[in-house]
């Protein structure tokens, strides 16, 4: 039996999505409903980053048995072959699909490729007018594993993203739209848990319903897991409820599961945002004290870029390494862990460096988000430190010691106190107080009911207001000297009188987490253009003074109970991030387990 490994894809995607990320085609080829137009003489690239075949990726996870190409449609096509980073010209052949399909043996190219970048691209030229219905990388199934998979979307009140989610789905999986998912269909299968219980999802073959109470993502995904343990699924996968993610991503992802030589495989899926859609925001990241994205930036249009990334992305995975939960993949058997209840943030990075998971990344599997940037709340910050802070007290492999953490949590306070940003700080100093509680603060906040009005008063002086804003002003980062000087200063929070001399500043929603817009200011306005909507922060010595002193007490109370707070949270983890107490919990909800 083949296995298809990857197919030929394009944007399939409303909104803002760069086409070249995909295909580079001249005039004379359109696509849309499945397939591929071209007029006679049109040719297409698929040397992007979302087509590429990264043969030495594939081979290090992977057990290949030959490989082909194969082209289903109409009319004749020139096809070539070549190594994606020397251009050089590994195989020319002619397609004719005038019998429907052609299959192409790639075995005279392997050793060149191997001995090359590793990489391949193809180009189709149409020789007369014709049509690609499906287009894919083929091998034989001599080593494949069988697999269940189950797909687990979490969502709470945002139906028509994840109802449009499901019916994309369901007709995927079903074969309707693309053949080969029929094919990953017959294994697998979506439970969407609704923790808004509000979503009208399509049950049926494919697709589940499950209504849950509000645990967040951490509490939605460790629902699903529940669920696929339950009916004896394999893998699981766990994405985000818009799903915004080419459907590519399944057939990739099964296969690389079906035929991983690892039985601990686990796919972390890139993550590219609608403000910068020819760029990554990461493919995958690691936590060491900090969380540090992997190749953010990446210019997906530029091939020399792209041969980086893919280079580096087929080796051993730095220690620390997790993926986001907008998509990744993983095996059930053998979990030592379940998610841990943080509500939301820092739930998957906990869970990959609990478990001992064989990790890769693979070019086109990706998520399509909104910017990180116009997530920032006191909220999200409170979350963001809170989750910081516990992980070193649990993941032993971390090696961060008492005044580790504390340096880390220090600075991100100060970060915010200098950035004027007072409400969030205060509700990262609330953070930290309520670590200190202990796992059973986690345990009763598991739904954060409480905790979130409490969070959201904190920040109420960083509120958005609706109305007409001016577009950002322009500035370029400050001298050496001058940084140096408000960091000496506090961003001017130690000189008298700054806050009449200061200066003013219009922050759009992608600077407004970097540092150095803010060195100088006293009055800053952040604006977030799309919305029409801002907000603005003041210098103010006597919040700046005040969110000092509770960091000093923070501090203190920190060097007195870190010993005995470390036993704690070590025991709290083994009790809470497992399968008996999460079942304790779903048992009180509107649907109970089997």
């Amino acid at each position: 039996m083949d296995i298809t490994l990857q197919t030929l894809t394009v944007p399939e995607l409303a909104g803002n999505i760069e086409p070249d990320v995909f295909v580079r085609q001249c005039d004379g080829v359109i696509w849309g409903g499945g397939q591929i137009s071209f007029l006679t003489g049109a040719s297409a690239g698929f040397d992007t980053w979302a087509n590429l075949f990264n043969l030495t990726n594939w081979e290090a996870h992977c057990a290949l048995d030959g490989l082909w190409l194969q082209l289903t449609g109409t009319g004749r096509f020139f096809v070539k072959v070549f190594d994606f980073g020397t251009d050089k010209t590994l195989l020319r052949e002619t397609a004719d699909l005038t019998t429907g399909s052609a299959m192409i043996d790639f075995s005279v190219v392997l050793e060149p490729l191997r001995q090359g970048s590793g990489m391949m691209g193809i180009q189709l030229v149409c020789l007369d007018r014709g049509r690609i219905t499906c287009g894919g990388y083929l091998t034989r199934a001599t080593h494949a594993r069988d697999i269940r998979l189950a797909l687990g979307i979490t969502t709470f009140r945002r139906e028509a993203a994840v109802e449009a989610t499901a019916h994309r789905l369901t007709a995927f999986l079903a074969g309707t739209t693309r053949p080969e998912g029929g094919i990953v269909g017959q294994t697998t299968h979506v439970f969407v848990i609704d923790n808004g219980q509000s979503a009208d999802i399509p049950v049926g073959p494919h697709i589940s319903h499950i209504p849950n109470v509000n645990l967040g993502g951490a509490g939605g995904f460790a629902r699903a897991l529940a669920a696929a343990q339950d009916d004896g699924f394999t893998h699981c996968l766990f994405m985000d409820d818009d799903a915004s993610f080419p459907m590519e991503n399944l057939t990739r992802t099964h296969a690389f599961l079906r035929l991983a030589h690892s039985p601990r495989a686990a796919m972390s899926g890139a993550m590219i945002a609608s403000e910068a859609p020819w760029a990554l925001w990461e493919s995958g990241a690691t936590f060491d004290t900090l969380c540090c994205p992997q190749f953010g930036g990446t210019n997906l249009c530029d091939q020399g870029a792209i041969l980086m990334l893919e280079q580096a992305g087929s080796g051993v995975k730095p220690d620390g390494f997790y993926g986001g939960w907008w998509y990744f993949a993983f095996p059930i058997e053998g979990l030592t862990a379940h998610p841990f209840p943080f509500f939301v943030r820092g739930d998957d990075s906990s869970f990959s460096l609990a478990n001992k998971f064989d990790f890769a990344t693979m070019n086109g599997v990706v998520s399509f988000q909104d910017d990180f940037g116009a997530k920032e709340t006191p909220l999200v910050h409170y979350l963001d430190l809170r989750y910081h802070i516990h992980h070193p007290l649990v993941h032993e492999r971390l090696g961060a010691g008492k005044w580790d953490i504390a340096r880390m949590a220090t600075r991100m306070i100060l970060r915010q106190m200098m950035r004027m940003h007072y409400g969030s700080a205060a509700a990262q100093l609330q953070a930290w107080r309520d670590v200190m509680k202990g796992p059973e603060f986690f345990e009763t906040n598991a739904d954060m009911m409480t905790k979130r009005p409490e969070v959201a008063a904190l920040g109420m002086i960083e509120a958005w207001e609706d109305g007409k804003v001016a577009p950002p002003t322009h500035s370029h980062p400050p001298s050496r000297w001058r940084t140096r000087m408000m960091i000496a200063t506090l961003n001017g929070h130690l000189l008298p009188f700054f806050g009449l001399v200061g200066g003013s500043a219009r922050l759009g929603l992608r600077r407004r987490s970097f540092l150095w817009p803010y060195w100088g200011k006293a009055r800053v306005t952040i604006v977030d253009i799309s919305a029409k909507r801002s907000y603005v922060v003041r210098h103010s010595k006597r919040q700046f003074f005040a969110l000092l002193w509770q960091l000093i007490k923070c501090l203190w109370r920190w060097n007195s109970v870190y010993a005995e707070l470390k036993q704690d949270h070590k025991a709290g983890y083994k009790r809470l991030a497992t399968p008996a107490w999460w079942r304790s919990v779903f048992a009180k909800g509107p649907q109970p387990l089997k």
